[in-house]
């Protein structure tokens, strides 16, 4: 009996192992696969991301791996606009996967930098996400994000948990019509406090040097381009941002202010407030022996 007890222990024991150790194995595992796009496939496309259309009869896509352009590791994804056609790059994932919960709140981003894109259409450039449900329904969001010029900026959308049952969950950006390029690197998603009923986008963007506005309106794919920005993205401060065209640069702005206060200082670094002050306090005291030159003649009588 007591042998008996033993065995069962053991097993009990050794089951609650086997059951301990899986879920951190899964809690270690990105939800996205190759979320940092530097996996491969042999034809040279990126790994578990797909861009449409994928048959030419749908249209033509304009899909490479750029090695002058990422935010983190070895490439991004570059996909250049055309005024032919939609192009769209996702990932998806069905419910026999068994990857990650379906039914409950996600926030997915990903990061991003354009290069003179321009729509010609209203479909501009959105950050999505695509659920299918049980009942045959699809209950997708979208939101448009900024287009233009700018630096590698982290673009994100939270979405709270369907009321159905969910069989597919895929990601996505849907790039529309137009001009320009778009990079794309370092897919997120992760699961979310479910407190809105909303969807919410934010947007967070990477501090970079000047040098870089100048530079970024140039179309072309190589380092050149981006100057001596691209060591600071690899470990980006990040400013939250509500909206605008850009950054402001407060360090600057805080020096003009010092420079304002301190006197007026030329463009090589003179500063004329000493000078000045030295004028004034030969004249002041010019002015005051004139004055007692003035009082002592009145006294003897000269004046």
């Amino acid at each position: 009996m007591m042998k008996m007890a033993k065995i069962s222990l053991a097993l009990l024991l050794s089951m609650t192992m086997m059951f301990s150790l899986a879920p951190a194995a899964t809690a270690a595992e990105s939800i996205l696969k190759n979320p940092s796009l530097e996996d491969l496939n042999d034809d040279g496309t990126t790994t578990h991301w797909d861009v449409w259309p994928g048959n030419p009869s749908e249209g033509e896509k304009f899909a490479s791996v750029s090695t002058t352009e990422k935010h983190s590791g070895k490439q991004s994804l570059l996909i250049e606009l055309t005024p032919k056609n939609n192009q769209a790059v996702y990932q998806y994932h069905l419910l026999a996967d068994q990857r990650f919960p379906f039914n409950k709140a996600y926030t997915f981003s990903f990061w991003v930098k354009m290069q003179n894109v321009v729509p010609s259409d209203n479909d501009g450039v959105r950050i999505g996400i695509n659920r299918k449900g049980a009942d045959g329904n699809s209950y997708d969001v979208r939101e448009h994000i900024e287009v233009g010029t700018y630096g590698w900026t982290k673009v994100s959308l939270t979405v709270s948990k369907a009321m159905v049952s969910i069989v597919q969950y895929d990601v996505i950006v849907d790039i529309g019509r137009g001009t320009g390029k778009v990079y794309l690197d370092d897919f997120e998603l992760v699961e979310a406090k479910d407190t809105t009923t909303a969807p919410v986008i934010t947007t967070t963007r990477s501090t970079t040097k000047a040098s870089e506005k100048t530079t970024q309106s140039v179309s072309s794919d190589t380092k050149a381009v981006t100057g001596d920005t691209t060591n600071d993205t690899q470990n980006p401060t990040e400013t939250m941002l509500t909206g605008g065209e850009g950054t402001t640069d407060a360090t600057t702005t805080t020096t003009t202010k010092a420079n304002e206060i301190a006197g007026n200082t030329d463009e090589d670094g003179f500063n004329a407030l000493p000078l000045v002050i030295a004028v004034a306090i030969i004249i002041a005291g010019g002015a005051v022996a004139v004055a007692v030159l003035i009082i002592r003649k009145k006294r003897n009588g000269t004046v």
